[in-house]
């Protein structure tokens, strides 16, 4: 849905068509980079790797991802859960902790 839309956006937002809503201009680059490399996220013809079991041997392959922190739901949610999986396996242990909200 993002991909179909997108360019559309950009083309109004570029136009000012959203000046009546708030201070909405043209997307700043680093904005448009995060949709870019969004866009691409997960997709094999924009890159992927082999990996191979080392017990088995079965081959399979491996979409790049694009490690964004604000516009991707998949990458945002893997970065949040080794986030609380560190602070839960090698901070907290370390120190007097009664309650940690994220």
């Amino acid at each position: 849905m993002v991909a179909e839309h997108y360019e559309t956006w950009l083309e109004l937002a570029s136009a000012g068509q959203f000046d009546g809503q708030g201070d909405h201009h043209t997307p700043k680059p680093f904005v448009r980079k995060a949709f870019a490399k969004y866009l691409e996220c997960g997709i094999f013809a924009h890159g992927f790797a082999r990996a191979r079991c080392g017990d088995c041997g079965h081959d399979y392959f491996v979409a790049f991802s694009c490690k964004g922190r604000g516009v991707c739901p998949s990458c945002t949610t893997r970065r949040m859960v080794e986030t609380a999986a560190h602070l839960n396996d090698h901070v907290f242990p370390r120190l007097p902790v009664r309650q940690w909200v994220l």
